[in-house]
C-alpha cells in the first residue's frame, strides 16, 4: 500500500469509528497484511500526537510530551508518585 492509500486508508478508519464506537473495525483491516497494521498504526498514533500536542517540533518539545504520556501510562497504572 503506498503512501496516500494509506493516508486514506486512516481518514476512512477515523470516519468509520466516528460514525460507531462499536463499528466492525476488525471486518475494516482485515485484508492488511502485518507490514500495512504497523503503518496504519503508526499513522493513527502521529495523528493522535498532533491532536493533544499540535506544537511537537524538534527534540526539545518531543522530549517534553514524552515525558507527559509515561507519567499519564504510570498514573493510569496506578504508580503514581504515592504510589508504594
Amino acid at each position: 500500500m503506498n503512501t496516500d492509500e494509506m493516508a486514506l486508508r486512516i481518514l476512512a478508519l477515523l470516519a468509520l469509528v466516528a460514525e460507531s464506537e462499536t463499528a466492525d473495525v476488525e471486518a475494516f483491516i482485515d485484508d492488511l497484511g502485518i507490514d500495512d497494521l504497523v503503518l496504519l498504526v503508526a499513522g493513527l498514533a502521529d495523528l493522535a500526537l498532533k491532536s493533544i500536542a499540535p506544537d511537537v517540533q524538534g527534540p526539545e518539545r518531543r522530549a517534553v510530551v514524552c515525558a507527559r504520556l509515561r507519567a499519564e501510562i504510570i498514573a493510569r497504572q496506578g504508580g503514581g508518585p504515592d504510589a508504594a
